[in-house]
């Protein structure tokens, strides 16, 4: 597969992305007996691929230089990264604090 870098404003970028990603993912063809019609289908909806996407275009930490958000799409799973720290802690996304609490 190519290594792609997208050189455009975001909003541009992010319309032109999605098609990028969906082309390449890995796809498995299914056969419908009853009608003999052939289908490709893929273990990630679009949804979550859209939403995955957008989450890290909007919470890139902007402080690093020299990296970038990336997506790297291989036979049997997609990284979606961004480089630097995310500005909460870790266990804050799941609010595990508050799930202790309410179990005790």
């Amino acid at each position: 597969m190519s290594d792609t870098t997208i050189l455009k404003g975001v909003v541009v970028g992010f319309e032109d992305l999605l098609p990028y990603i969906r082309l390449h993912l890995p796809v498995q063809d299914e056969i419908y007996e009853e009608s003999g019609r052939r289908v490709q289908k893929t273990d990630y909806p679009p949804l979550a691929i859209h939403e995955l996407v957008a989450n890290q275009i909007v919470h890139q930490d902007f402080s690093v230089r020299g990296s970038n958000p990336m997506v790297e799409i291989y036979d049997n799973r997609v990284e979606i990264t961004n480089p630097g720290v995310p500005i909460n802690d870790a266990n804050r996304l799941l609010d595990w604090h508050r799930f202790l609490v309410m179990k005790s």
